[in-house]
């Protein structure tokens, strides 16, 4: 999927040395249930286990490590320095143009997520990230990703799918948070700080609304959880219309 242009720093300390550094700064910029934690989490690692072990795996670098970085900020919201330490070691193995993904496959096939004590979520202490590789969890199945991007247009329409709702809003509130932290290459013209941090902050807010109502599960209100899921998708598609390249 088409990205937008980033300012890449210099000098970029931490995981990814030379990619797109992101920080910590704020004890929490999203939170989101507690039982959703748990759930994406499983969903996720699941996810590594699987596409790690797929022959196309080494093609998709980039949404792996996307979802590796979720996986870092679940981790660290619901303080699982173990899980933490795991998803680091996934992004060390695939990063670089030749990803090692033996080592990150046998990394993930040892993850085992506690559940969800806590949801408050940031950017982990230490860890840099690419956008892109945020940015590409979004794409489809078959490119490595998640699909979130086909099934956020179908559900914001209307909610056919509480689980999967819960699990597009919990991922989208993690790429929210990094997104909010991106260095970003702004200008005087049309791609400014204010409209990137009010479209990444929209995207956090609609995120959590949906996270929150759908992690009620059977007793979820999919009309509210649609209305959500259309503000996220409206947001999204806001940016994109500036920031893409």
């Amino acid at each position: 999927m088409p990205t937008p242009a980033f300012r890449r720093p210099l000098a970029a300390a931490g995981l990814l040395a030379g990619l797109l550094a992101v920080t910590a700064a704020d004890p929490s910029v999203a939170a989101v249930p507690d039982d959703s934690v748990g759930r994406v989490l499983k969903a996720d690692v699941a996810f590594l286990q699987k596409n790690l072990a797929d022959a196309k795996a080494a093609k998709w670098g980039s949404p792996l490590r996307g979802v590796a970085l979720n996986v870092a900020a679940y981790a660290a919201a619901s303080k699982d320095a173990v899980l933490l330490e795991q998803a680091n070691k996934v992004l060390a193995a695939l990063a670089g143009k030749k990803p090692d993904v033996a080592a990150a496959l046998s990394v993930a096939k040892a993850m085992a997520p506690k559940g969800g004590a806590g949801g408050k979520l940031d950017v982990p202490a230490g860890v840099t990230a690419d956008i892109h590789d945020v940015m590409n969890v979004f794409a489809l199945e078959r490119s490595g990703g998640q699909n979130i991007d086909k099934d956020l247009k179908t559900q914001s329409k209307a909610v056919t799918d509480v689980a999967l709702a819960e699990l597009i809003a919990a991922r989208s509130a993690a790429a929210g948070v990094y997104t909010l932290k991106a260095e970003v290459e702004f200008d005087a013209g049309k791609k400014t700080k204010a409209k990137w941090e009010k479209w990444s902050q929209d995207m956090i807010t609609a995120s959590e609304k949906a996270a929150a109502e759908a992690a009620k599960g059977a007793k979820a209100n999919k009309a509210d959880v649609a209305k959500s899921l259309s503000s996220l998708l409206g947001s999204c598609n806001a940016c994109h219309e500036v920031f893409r390249d």
